[in-house]
């Protein structure tokens, strides 16, 4: 949807008492195909309902993205927290606020070789692995095992950090719902 698009207005009318719908709204302008008070038509329902008394439920086009103007910052702390990875293939950004963040949250920085300022940052503190950027054009022989082949690499960095697996092994058996479900919840179902 374009800036200077405004979505469309769009309401069903329904009984508060059950699912039956009685009209729609779009835009403004209101289509029902009665003037007062009257008896739902569902003959499952049929309880007197007041004009006023017809539910509105909005039915105009919600945005694919539930964050128009950004994700919030505790969202990206939180994926943060959740997280051991930061790829970031840049093709130009230069001070990236972002990677300073995924490196405070302790992640895995892997970076796009092809963007030296990036370099300047974390150094060999890094992974990096050719991504194209605004200053060169990469070409793969076979994309797919190149990408392959980055993965690999990827894990066995992960596997290699011990700090990060112990830490891995805090937030999957150390958190309240694995302890609830592991420890807690079988006392409930447990049989005397």
């Amino acid at each position: 949807m374009l800036e200077d698009e405004k979505p469309d207005e769009y309401y069903v009318y329904k009984c508060p008492y059950c699912p039956y719908c009685y009209g729609e709204e779009k835009n403004g302008v209101l289509k029902l195909d009665f003037n007062e008070d009257f008896i739902c038509r569902n003959p499952k329902c049929q309880k007197e309902i007041k004009i006023g008394g017809l539910r509105k439920i909005d039915r105009s086009p919600k945005p694919r993205f539930p964050y128009e103007l950004g994700v919030p910052h505790e969202v990206v702390r939180d994926l943060f927290l959740l997280s051991n990875l930061f790829i970031f293939p840049t093709l130009s950004e230069n001070c990236p606020l972002i990677l300073l963040e995924a490196a405070f949250a302790k992640c895995l920085l892997v970076l796009n070789d092809d963007f030296p300022p990036l370099k300047d940052f974390f150094g060999e503190n890094a992974l990096y692995f050719k991504f194209s950027s605004i200053l060169t054009k990469t070409t793969y022989n076979n994309e797919e095992q190149y990408f392959s082949d980055v993965a690999k690499i990827i894990i066995g960095e992960l596997n290699k950090n011990k700090p990060l697996n112990a830490f891995n092994v805090l937030k999957q058996k150390f958190n309240f719902d694995y302890i609830f479900k592991s420890k807690l919840e079988p006392l409930f179902y447990e049989q005397k």
